[in-house]
């Protein structure tokens, strides 16, 4: 299946924005990260990381969205949609395009979905800094990997922009 450049060049444009969008989101993480130490237990620090990483997901789930859109564009399960989106990023799909991401990066991005979802529905529960601590530590150890994961798949988008058609 043959994708155009034009159609490539745009999803790498939207790729790399997002990128930018979480390394802006991973930089106010990484700086308040202290407020949730357990002698701190500051509460503001507390809703700007769990709101850091609620939108540091979406930023990932709008590249997904996009990916999924450009190439395969087939969600079965409405229920489960934002799962359904996870698990085919990490997919190998020979002819259409590579796997966006490692299993690593699959992991780290599945702690974060999970997440985003109790920070969607959890409108009564105070969160908890101790479990947010350790949401912000998966995400800091995995985030490499996610970032390099998806510039990976740029320059892979890349490559199939510069052909001619």
């Amino acid at each position: 299946m043959r994708t155009d450049s034009g159609a490539l060049t745009s999803l790498r444009a939207v790729v790399l924005h997002d990128i930018e969008v979480m390394q802006t989101l991973d930089l106010t993480i990484s700086a308040t990260q202290a407020g949730l130490d357990a002698a701190t237990r500051d509460a503001g620090q507390v809703s700007i990381v769990a709101y850091a990483l609620h939108n540091l997901y979406n930023a990932l789930e709008n590249s997904f969205e996009q990916i999924s859109a450009t190439f395969e564009n087939h969600i079965t399960r409405r229920d489960q949609w934002h799962s359904e989106l996870l698990m085919k990023m990490s997919l190998k799909m020979p002819e259409i395009r590579p796997a966006v991401l490692t299993a690593r990066a699959r992991n780290t991005a599945n702690e974060l979905l999970k997440f985003r979802h109790l920070y969607r529905h959890a409108y009564e529960m105070e969160l908890d800094p101790e479990k947010l601590h350790i949401i912000v530590r998966k995400w800091l150890d995995g985030r490499e990997e996610i970032f390099s994961s998806l510039q990976d798949f740029c320059a892979w988008l890349r490559q199939g922009s510069d052909r001619k058609e």
